[in-house]
């Protein structure tokens, strides 16, 4: 199912249990900037990572963080850029 984080939800409960998070790619991060920012602060609260096997990132710091915004923005407007040059 396509924007469904019933399984990130879940995890995220048991985080105090874990070390961190690995994802398979930054594509798999919700699409919402607000659930993205609820994702970053409950790591930071309890200093955990989120690791990003793919692009070979992880996020540890609010620097980090950024990075990945960054990336996202980027394929946000690469894809709208698409969109124009379809029409």
């Amino acid at each position: 199912m396509d924007h469904c984080y019933m399984m990130l939800n879940a995890v995220m409960h048991e985080l105090h249990d874990l070390g961190g998070l690995i994802f398979y790619s930054t594509h798999m991060l919700p699409p919402s900037h607000s659930m993205r920012k609820e994702l970053y602060d409950i790591l930071f609260q309890q200093e955990k990572t989120l690791h990003f096997a793919l692009e070979e990132l992880i996020i540890q710091s609010p620097e980090d963080v950024k990075i990945i915004e960054d990336i996202i923005l980027c394929r946000t407007l690469t894809s709208q850029q698409e969109v124009l040059v379809d029409l």
